[in-house]
């Protein structure tokens, strides 16, 4: 997962038209001179510091954005915009356990007010520091706090498929509470790159025909074919709609042995077989 932290690029995004562009430069412009208006009326009004260090920030001038937060925070105390700011400088320059420092101070002296964003941020920098645990469970908590918190979806839905095992019982169930979680998100910002990308992969998989029927005997754990079947050790199978399982080994001509036994009564199936793009194995829906 990339990102996070808060803060822009710096530099100009190639998706921005030229005109669009023009009118950046003129809103930061006029921004720049209300800010400096503003610090000529009191030089020590926190929010100055804040907004100038938050302009900064966006268009990727981070040394200039470290300097107006910690002034900020030197000259006016614990200000939670300030404190979540350096956590976000601190995340650009990739210390990952000081902002996650930062996050954590910032939620520990504004629990409500710091909100989900700051649980996001906090999850992100776990994750870059190997802490998977907490950092899911500082996206459950940003969701618990703003159930339209995008990030906390992808980055929780993320996770969550991160640690699927297409060998387990509950790899199906699972999977699909990941795809809904992906799509709520998309529900609130259909703009987020991350949330099509997300979805793209998903309706990838395409279910095609195979030739042939298979055969599965109630508690029984071979599928026999009534021709030759393209399964490897170790592909995800579906038999009907209700029936998950792996193939364990061939087993005699056209059959194969697989992991769980048929619950049901005996049966013949026109089987269906889906690819999900290469990268993450096959699946095989019978």
């Amino acid at each position: 997962f990339g990102g996070g932290g808060g803060g822009g690029s710096g530099g100009q995004d190639s998706s921005v038209n030229p005109a669009q562009a023009e009118r950046n430069e003129e809103l930061k412009g006029l921004a720049e001179d209300r800010f400096m208006r503003a610090g000529k009326v009191d030089q020590l009004f926190p929010m100055t510091w804040v907004g100038r260090g938050m302009m900064n920030l966006s268009i990727g001038r981070v040394d200039q954005a470290r300097f107006f937060f910690e002034t900020t925070l030197r000259q006016c105390g614990q200000v939670l915009p300030a404190l979540l700011g350096m956590a976000a400088v601190r995340y650009r320059e990739k210390d990952y356990r000081g902002a996650q420092e930062m996050y954590g101070r910032a939620m520990t002296l504004f629990p409500e007010k710091s909100g989900g964003s700051a649980r996001v941020g906090f999850g992100l920098a776990c994750y870059k520091l190997g802490q998977v645990d907490r950092s899911k469970s500082a996206f459950k908590r940003a969701l618990d706090m703003d159930r339209d918190n995008v990030e906390a979806m992808i980055g929780l839905a993320i996770l969550d498929m991160a640690s699927l095992d297409e060998t387990s019982r509950d790899f199906r169930q699972r999977s699909e509470r990941c795809i809904r979680l992906i799509s709520s998100a998309n529900l609130v910002d259909r703009s987020n790159a991350m949330v099509q990308n997300h979805l793209a992969n998903h309706y990838f998989w395409k279910w095609a025909p195979v030739p042939g029927t298979v055969e599965a005997t109630a508690g029984g754990a071979v599928v026999k074919g009534s021709q030759a079947m393209n399964v490897d050790t170790g592909d995800r199978i579906r038999i009907g709609q209700g029936f998950e399982t792996v193939v364990v080994e061939e087993e005699g001509e056209h059959g194969f042995r697989v992991k769980d036994a048929w619950k049901s009564e005996s049966k013949s199936e026109f089987p269906e077989v889906a690819w999900d793009g290469g990268d993450a194995g096959r699946q095989f829906s019978y």
